[in-house]
């Protein structure tokens, strides 16, 4: 399939196009969050919960990582829609059966848990029953640990609690191919073993296991080998996991086969199977007591790590505490992170609140080693990326809400990836399209975006902006020799024919071309290179000449023969700054979108708002004007775009997420 797939794109790269934008185009559809809700992370491991408190995703050792799950899409019986099963997820065994807190009968509502906005909480009904199920989830912030909490209330019929785990752990990013993590079975997973002495499951992957590692699992596993010997391997990827309750029974199987732990899990009995090779699952149970208590309660603890020590060390350490102090300890620790954020103290209390979620969210999507921010949730393909174009955005709200210093690292991450030396379809001064968090490149070559480099530098000069004298004069030092690099790229990017740039990737299309999108963001790359240049006394007289050709190229596709706009929204180009975001012109496009603001939903709400606050960061009179509409929008918005198992926070896509803070922080600008 992926193979195909590089050859379809490469057959679409010889046409030149200018395709028809949308008034406000949304996030890429292959990028959206899919029915991941919420997410929960340290900046190490990160998990994306659905509406049933199902992890649907696990991205370590980073959040920018292959997912360390798998799952598969069913139909419940008499269901309408399609539901996941595998992942992490609890079942309750209710008059024979086994029922998944992954789609249907059950009736939900996931949330944040108030004040503390890295745990989700899900409520769960079981309609024409008296059962009611909670679960917490969240990522300690200080340990690679995940904490998953269960409380049945009303359990009169309910026998059997299961913990079901579908880890598929891989150890390798396959440079270009971003299919690799679920296409490819070869280079994930590769077995599992109960260490009945700690209580503890272990999935694994040595890092590049070979046909003797292979033998070798396989006899361990026929002569029911001890943990000790099990642990021997090399390091890789390490998941284990174990109930703070001691479980009735452990049981590790092959998914394909009869031993599948789902399958017996299903069928309401485990066979107690302690290792197992290949495609692996696991679960434990326990039997709830027929006292007639009104409740039932159970903590699993999920450590991850390069070995089993490290896992072991991460479990015992997490183990030591109960789970009320863990919970405790996870909301001192973002209660203290938050106290940093800028967010106007002026502003609505509920766009106050979501503020906080949205920098929860980008802390979350971010990548503690090398400060890259993946830009969307992951989905059943995995598209966990930071992108420059969308990265701008995220750096820009860091900067706004006060993170200065994730700000930077942010745009010192793009300079690694910078591509310094030229080759095949790989330029001088261009970014890859995508990269992942440890700089691979996610995305084939062949698709070259031009506009990545222009953000890049945009993002340098805005950021710069937002220091005091000395310290933008070191920060642009620092930054010079990619600029230097990128702005000789963006400038010598051009059709000799007409002047314009030349063809580059179309997201929309799957296809070479040009947009207006485009021109105006390698129009704003180049104005921020040469602020740069002439900020640190650098003569650069060919970029100005290809800046005079550009704006001319803009001007010519966004201004009529009066100078007007005779494009339909302008905004979006903002960038640019074709016109002056001081000039008049701006009036009659902001009154527009103004107009137009009550009529859009969801994510173009947020897009929009952003776009519009800030041209209007330039006229005190205009911002006062759109600060009560766009307010009335941001929570119409919210309050009626629910989180529905396919319908997520509009804040869940950490550009989106941006969007908000942007919009946010720039209402209430002084």
């Amino acid at each position: 399939m992926t193979i195909a797939l590089t050859i379809a794109i490469s057959a679409l790269l010889a046409a030149d196009v200018r395709p028809p934008e949308p008034e406000y185009a949304a996030a890429s559809p292959a990028l959206s969050a899919g029915n991941n809700l919420i997410v929960s992370g340290n900046s190490d491991l990160t998990v994306y919960v659905t509406a049933y408190g199902q992890v649907t995703a696990c991205q370590w050792p980073s959040p920018s990582y292959h997912n360390q799950l798998r799952v598969q899409a069913f139909s419940p019986r008499g269901a309408t829609g399609s539901s996941e099963r595998g992942g992490l997820m609890w079942g309750l065994r209710i008059e024979d059966k086994t029922l998944w807190l992954a789609g249907q009968p059950w009736e939900t509502s996931t949330r944040y848990l108030t004040h503390t906005p890295n745990v989700a909480e899900t409520l769960l009904t079981l309609p024409g029953t008296g059962l009611v199920a909670k679960h917490a989830l969240f990522v300690c912030p200080d340990k690679n640990v995940l904490v998953s909490h269960l409380s049945a209330y009303g359990t009169g019929d309910l026998t059997q609690v299961y913990w079901y785990a579908g880890f598929s752990p891989c150890t390798l990013l396959v440079p270009e191919l971003p299919t690799a993590g679920w296409g490819l079975e070869s280079i994930s997973d590769f077995a599992s073993f109960a260490d009945t002495e700690s209580g503890t499951i272990y999935h694994f992957r040595p890092k590049d296991p070979g046909k003797s590692d292979w033998e070798h699992v396989r006899r361990l596993a026929a002569n029911s080998s001890s943990a000790s010997e099990w642990s021997s391997f090399s390091d890789g990827v390490w998941i284990g996991y174990r109930g703070v309750e001691s479980p009735s029974e452990y049981h590790c199987g092959e998914k394909s086969e009869a031993s599948s732990a789902l399958r017996q899990a299903d069928a309401g009995e485990l066979a107690g199977q302690r290792s197992a090779v290949g495609q692996c699952d696991s679960a434990l149970f326990w039997n709830v007591p027929r006292s007639g208590a009104p409740e039932f309660s159970v903590t699993v603890l999920v450590g991850f790590g390069m070995n089993v020590a490290e896992v072991r060390n991460a479990l015992d350490s997490a183990a030591s505490a109960k789970y009320e102090s863990l919970l405790q300890n996870n909301r001192k620790h973002w209660a203290k992170w938050l106290e940093e954020a800028r967010l106007p103290s002026q502003a609505d209390p509920a766009l106050i609140e979501l503020g906080k979620q949205c920098l929860v969210v980008l802390a979350n999507a971010r990548d503690r080693e090398s400060g890259a921010v993946v830009s969307a949730s992951p989905t059943q393909a995995p598209f966990v990326f930071d992108r420059a174009k969308e990265g701008a955005w995220i750096t820009l709200a860091f900067d706004l809400a006060g993170y200065s210093e994730l700000a930077e690292k942010h745009t010192l991450f793009y300079i690694e990836c910078l591509r310094k030396t030229s080759g095949p379809g790989k330029p001088a001064g261009s970014l890859p399209a995508a990269m992942y968090g440890n700089r691979v490149e996610g995305l084939p070559h062949l698709i070259l975006d031009v506009e990545a480099s222009a953000w890049m530098v945009w993002s340098f000069w805005r950021h710069a902006e937002s220091l005091d004298q000395n310290a933008r004069l070191e920060y642009l030092k620092k930054v010079w020799a990619a600029t230097d690099l990128a702005g000789d790229f963006l400038t010598g990017w051009v059709d000799e024919r007409s002047g314009e740039p030349l063809p580059f990737f179309v997201d929309a299309y799957w296809r070479d071309g040009r947009t207006d999108a485009q021109l105006a963001g390698i129009v704003g790359g180049i104005g921020a290179a040469l602020h740069i240049a002439q900020y640190l006394g650098y003569d650069r007289p060919e970029w100005t000449e290809r800046m005079r050709q550009m704006k001319a190229a803009a001007q010519y596709h966004f201004l009529d023969a009066s100078q007007n706009w005779k494009i339909e929204n302008p905004l979006l180009y903002w960038p640019a700054e074709v016109i002056p975001l001081d000039d008049a012109r701006w009036d009659a496009p902001i009154t527009a979108a103004l107009k137009a603001l009550p009529a859009l939903e969801g994510e173009r709400t947020i897009f929009a708002i952003s776009d519009l606050a800030m041209v209007c960061k330039a006229r005190t009179e205009w911002l006062e004007r759109l600060r009560p509409v766009a307010v009335t929008a941001l929570r119409r918005t919210l309050s009626e775009a629910p989180a529905t198992d396919r319908n997520p926070p509009l804040y869940s896509a950490p550009v989106t997420a941006a969007r908000c803070l942007v919009a946010i922080e720039s209402l209430y600008s002084n």
